[in-house]
């Protein structure tokens, strides 16, 4: 019985080794990317230039991967209208996107000078703060960054702003961000107090006309506000478009 057991223990062995060796043998090339869209030259040698500018579709995540057949391929070959026999293509190729581990004080130190670009005149970073490491492309960049309007108060103000994190012209991580500013008394005050005289102006198509007037409230860049004409005491809303100008949005 030892005997048979045996016999048949080594036979099960071979079996095994029989069925594994081709797939180790036949596995796919792997090409590393760092890259938001796959063109076909990333994946093979060629000499024309409009076939390596070829889109094959959005590179996988970083760290991710995707498998690319020949049949996929030579379909987008031909119907971009290039001639397919001329290309050589293994039967499928792995595409893996390259990918690495950014700390928060590397995230943090990439997005700081974004947010002092940011800041309006007259206030100050304190403090950022980045909660969490991130994996994702190797070549990274800090997007623009939008700060919200932060009142009309001096002094120490906290809030939480979205970043953006971008690599080859498009968003691929959104990074939350704490910040503690120090607004100054002058960055706190209205762009246009109430009170204060601005141009208004009344744009129609090219032309442009302007009357002396004057703020019935306290106003900054982007807001409308309500303003009287000095002339005619007509009241008119208008977008502050600046310290001493407001463009008649209800003439």
């Amino acid at each position: 019985m030892n005997v048979l057991r045996t016999a048949f223990v080594r036979g099960l062995l071979v079996a095994v080794a029989l069925v594994s060796a081709p797939a180790l043998s036949s596995a796919e090339p792997v090409r590393t990317l760092d890259r938001a869209h796959i063109r076909l030259g990333d994946l093979v040698e060629l000499e024309s230039a409009e076939l390596q500018a070829l889109d094959l579709g959005p590179a996988p995540p970083p760290g991710g991967s995707r498998l690319i057949t020949r049949d996929d391929v030579l379909r987008e070959v031909r119907a971009q209208g290039f001639d397919e026999h001329k290309l050589h293509f293994p039967q499928v190729l792995r595409v893996q996107s390259a990918s690495r581990r950014f700390s928060s004080n590397e995230i943090q130190a990439l997005l700081a000078p974004v947010v002092d670009a940011a800041l309006p005149a007259g206030v100050t970073r304190k403090q950022i703060k980045i909660s969490r490491a991130l994996v994702t492309s190797p070549s990274i960049a800090a997007g623009e960054l939008h700060l919200p309007k932060l009142g009309r108060r001096a002094g120490s103000v906290e809030l939480t702003v979205v970043a953006n994190l971008v690599h080859d012209g498009e968003i691929v991580a959104r990074v939350p961000i704490g910040l503690t500013l120090e607004v100054s008394d002058e960055a706190a005050a209205p762009v246009i107090a109430k009170g204060a005289r601005v141009d208004l102006v009344i744009e129609r198509g090219a032309a442009r006309i302007s009357a002396s007037g004057v703020a019935l409230e306290a106003a900054d860049v982007g807001d409308v506000a309500s303003f009287k004409v000095s002339t005619t005491q007509r009241v008119l809303r208008a977008r502050v478009s600046s310290g001493s100008e407001a463009i008649v949005v209800t003439p």
